[in-house]
């Protein structure tokens, strides 16, 4: 499966290794002037886990938002990534220039291991080279490398390239169960999502043109299943919160998962509004019945138009659709529960396409010795194209590296580039709200509230709104799921216990300020609001 190359072929590999890490590097330099935005406080910055020596027990044996400077309740147990964040934590303190400049290292990684990859199935040096380059500089990519948050995703990618890299010197079933057992585990200890990263390496491993393959294949599965369930039980040794099943349907999955498809294949052909959330509207049944159709359609012909040409890339073709495939399929749960997704999640699409695209353009260009391959017009594309396509899209991924210079600009990006999408609604409001002007955010935050229901992330600044109007008994019901399941954020503790004790709510009050003040013992707004509530029944009495 591994193709052989000799000394000169491998200094050439070699040197263009050299200019990739270059590319991954200055195509997002400006994330080392981004700050700690959204979780990066609590996740790393203000995290007391990450800053002594024995945090790091709590950081392998707690969820992620658990051991966190505000603790959350999210069943996301990745123990490996939180371990990262002390490790950097370590080597480069609370400096967000370094910091970020360990996640374009991370980018610089994936980046090389991509090229790599490629080139041990079989992909020539110039299309490798062309592909990687292309992902190096992408707009997209800056939702990962300049969010410190996306440093687990590109944590699992270097084990599923290293894994796929490894693919290619599998020599019998015990090897192949050993590759999707650790690949699948180790990357799931990053994201949850890894755990499917046994698929792209059995399709790697089972569709090589040799003997025992499919046993092979079938056993990188198995392995992927055992990880399953070996992550399922170090969970319930460990008592972990358990996740959350879909309710909707299986129907609603699909229709979720088409919708994904479409948000992430424009954020990979027309990057131009990129946003940390984006709404995601269900497709109605005919829309996502012709999508299917599409892309079931076209990848399939793909697949037999490549076999049939060039079966030995058969394997990365269908490994590359397996992960566009899952990069979908696996955040579709997001969109039922919020509504939203993140454009970051175009990282794992773009891997795919890349992936897709180098072994189906392998398969179909002339062969260098070919009369095509040596006219000027197919030499200069060759040698070119890929080049100038990536300095176009430098300019793009500056600009959004630059948006994730603090939270403020995040939020005006979000207003500029989507002003009709809900969530551009809650960023201006949270703009208000942040600089104290409540008159000015309520309509924008009430606006999101009614657009998504489902959704809390609004409810502090409604809730403090009717809180200023006097109005604490309709502030209680915005504000307790909002700080329920945020008990780690010190504004929404205060406001919510604020607005129980001025309606009268005093056994409410009495009951949360007992569960709050086993997490945060010495919180001085739960010591204020206990002594408040003692005042105020001492005075009913």
């Amino acid at each position: 499966m591994e193709q052989a190359l000799d000394s000169s072929e491998r200094r050439r590999w070699s040197r263009r290794a050299g200019l990739l890490a270059l590319a991954a590097l200055v195509g997002n330099a400006p994330a080392l002037g981004a700050g700690f935005v959204l979780d990066d406080g609590i996740l790393l910055a203000d995290n007391p886990y990450v800053k002594s020596w024995s945090g790091l027990g709590q950081l392998l044996s707690h969820e992620l938002f658990v051991a966190s400077a505000e603790p959350r309740f999210v069943p996301y147990y990745r123990p490996l990534s939180g371990s990262f964040n002390w490790l950097s934590y370590r080597v480069v303190g609370g400096s967000a220039p370094l910091q970020h400049g360990i996640n374009l290292l991370l980018h610089a990684g994936v980046v090389l291991l991509l090229f790599r990859a490629l080139g041990t199935f079989r992909v020539r040096l110039g299309v490798a080279f062309g592909a990687a380059l292309l992902f190096a500089v992408h707009p997209a990519t800056a939702e990962v490398a300049a969010y410190l948050g996306g440093r687990q995703d590109m944590l699992g990618w270097l084990v599923g390239f290293s894994g796929m890299i490894f693919a290619a010197r599998v020599q019998n079933g015990l090897q192949a169960c050993a590759l999707g057992l650790t690949a699948s585990l180790l990357g799931s200890f990053f994201h949850e999502l890894f755990l499917s990263l046994c698929v792209p390496l059995a399709l790697l491993v089972g569709c090589a043109d040799e003997a025992g393959a499919k046993r092979r294949g079938a056993a990188v599965l198995g392995g992927g299943v055992a990880a399953v369930g070996a992550l399922l039980a170090l969970r319930s040794a460990l008592a972990l919160l358990p996740f959350e099943a879909n309710a909707q349907g299986p129907l609603a999955a699909v229709r979720a998962t088409v919708g994904v498809l479409l948000r992430l294949v424009a954020d990979a052909l027309a990057p131009i509004d990129l946003a940390v959330d984006v709404t995601v509207p269900l497709p109605t049944a005919g829309v996502t019945a012709l999508a299917l159709l599409l892309a079931g359609g076209g990848s399939a012909a793909l697949a037999r138009a490549v076999w049939r040409r060039h079966r030995a890339l058969l394997g990365p073709l269908l490994a590359g659709l397996s992960i566009a495939a899952a990069s979908c399929a696996l955040h579709a749960g997001v969109v039922l529960k919020y509504g939203i997704i993140s454009d970051r999640y175009a990282y794992a699409l773009l891997l795919g396409l890349v992936v897709t695209t180098a072994a189906t353009l392998e398969a179909w260009l002339p062969a260098p010795s070919a009369g095509l391959a040596s006219s000027p017009l197919v030499a200069g594309a060759k040698r070119w194209g890929a080049v100038g396509l990536s300095l176009a899209l430098v300019p793009l991924t500056w600009a959004r590296d630059a948006s994730w210079k603090d939270q403020e600009s995040l939020q005006l990006a979000m207003i500029r580039d989507r002003p009709d999408d809900p969530e551009a609604w809650l960023a201006e409001g949270m703009l208000h709200f942040a600089s104290g002007d409540l008159q000015q955010a309520y309509p924008r935050c009430i606006a999101y509230a009614r657009a998504r229901p489902d959704s809390d992330k609004a409810n502090l600044c409604i809730g403090s709104w009717l809180l200023d109007e006097k109005r604490p008994a309709e502030a209680v019901s915005y504000l307790r799921p909002y700080a329920l399941a945020r008990p780690g954020v010190a504004a929404g503790r205060r406001t919510f216990l604020f607005a129980l004790l001025s309606s009268g709510r005093y056994e409410e009050a009495s009951r949360t300020l007992g569960q709050w003040l086993g997490y945060f013992p010495q919180a001085p707004e739960l010591l204020e609001a206990r002594e408040a509530l003692a005042r105020l029944r001492g005075g009913a009495r």
